[in-house]
């Protein structure tokens, strides 16, 4: 529908222009007007959106009775009044890990505690709304004219809009670190003790004691990586304002009475003032949600170059229906809120024009 209303307006451009092509009987402006002012309507094509960064679960930021913060996912193992002491503590506690992780059997010498995490490093890539609107105010002045060409400089100023969306979701890994952590052996069994307090769980000790008794030293344990297996979903939103500026040299070859092509090339300049927001819902099954958002502005200059042709047919003396093609590259534009980027691609730009252009 957007791709419609675009050449729905570049036509009605053409019905408009189109009795006063047809007109004969004037001689195109020469030397004499060495000033072109311009006026074109431009569709951009593709400027690409990447949301980068995107995800992230930690460790939940739960308390222990002595309000220090859980370091596995499912408990904590810290030292207690002790201070290590024997080798064991008493300041620990657990829940029941997710299946089909095991963190505990009666029976077991080994409590497992895990911490279940996924990195903050999803990307949602190529997202594009083209073609974009834009409209471009060009000047020239000639300098030099030879046998068949004229050269001058040209310089112009327009202004766009990109908005982008995206709802899509998105997995991103798990990943599973697991410490164990010895159960003191009873003597006439061999085995780790049967019971000891707040099994099966959840259990929590502190740091005064007293509380069955665990090893204080970490056994790590294989990690393992499960792909996909964190949820996300939300949204991202990207909304920028685009102000352009060229500059450069051109050179015209007239083809006859009415018709000649112009080529150009030089610096071009974008500045971009944007606004991100996202809202994001990270889920590992099992484990838990949490969810994060922001909103924020940002803005920056973008230098770079670009490349124009375009096709000029006289209207009468010092009107002129113009139309063409410029290449641009100014790189990317990036904004940083939260630990999350969105990056505008602006290092293969293309854009079509249509426009009027008047010689005085």
């Amino acid at each position: 529908m957007k791709t419609k209303t675009h050449f729905q307006i570049l036509s009605l451009l053409l019905v408009l222009v189109a009795p006063a092509a047809r007109a004969q009987d004037f001689v195109p402006a020469d030397a004499e007007s060495p000033n072109r002012f311009g006026l074109s309507y431009r569709i951009g094509f593709n400027l690409k959106v990447n949301f980068n960064n995107l995800g992230g679960f930690t460790v939940p930021t739960r308390l222990t009775p002595d309000g220090v913060p859980y370091n596995y996912s499912d408990g904590y193992v810290y030292p207690d009044v002790n201070q290590g002491l024997g080798g064991v503590t008493w300041n620990w506690g657990y829940d029941a890990a997710p299946a089909p992780y095991k963190q505990y059997t009666l029976g077991d010498q080994n409590v497992i505690f895990h911490q279940f995490t996924s990195p903050a490093n999803v990307s949602s890539t190529d997202n594009e709304e083209t073609p974009q609107s834009n409209f471009e105010l060009t000047y020239d002045r000639e300098l030099f004219r030879g046998k068949g060409w004229r050269a001058g400089l040209e310089a112009a100023t327009g202004y766009g809009r990109v908005s982008i969306n995206d709802s899509r979701p998105l997995a991103g890994d798990l990943d599973v670190a697991s410490d164990a952590y010895a159960v003191p052996i009873d003597a006439t069994t061999g085995y780790g003790i049967t019971t000891f307090a707040g099994y099966p769980g959840p259990h929590q000790g502190n740091y005064q004691g007293p509380n069955a008794l665990l090893g204080d030293a970490a056994t790590p344990l294989p990690g393992q990586v499960v792909p996909g297996a964190a949820s996300i979903t939300g949204s991202r939103q990207f909304d920028a304002d685009l102000f352009g500026f060229r500059l450069g040299p051109y050179v015209e070859v007239p083809l006859s009475r009415r018709v000649s092509l112009n080529f150009s090339g030089g610096l071009a300049l974008a500045y971009v003032n944007s606004t991100f927001k996202f809202n994001q819902t990270v889920t590992i099954a099992g484990v838990g949600t949490q969810s994060q958002s922001g909103s924020g502005s940002h803005s920056d200059w973008l230098p770079g170059g670009y490349v124009a042709g375009n096709l000029s047919v006289a209207l009468s003396e010092k009107w002129a229906l113009v139309a063409g093609a410029q290449f641009e590259d100014v790189g990317q534009y990036a904004q940083n809120l939260d630990g999350k980027q969105v990056t505008l691609d602006l290092s293969n730009a293309i854009f079509v024009t249509l426009g009027l252009s008047y010689s005085f």
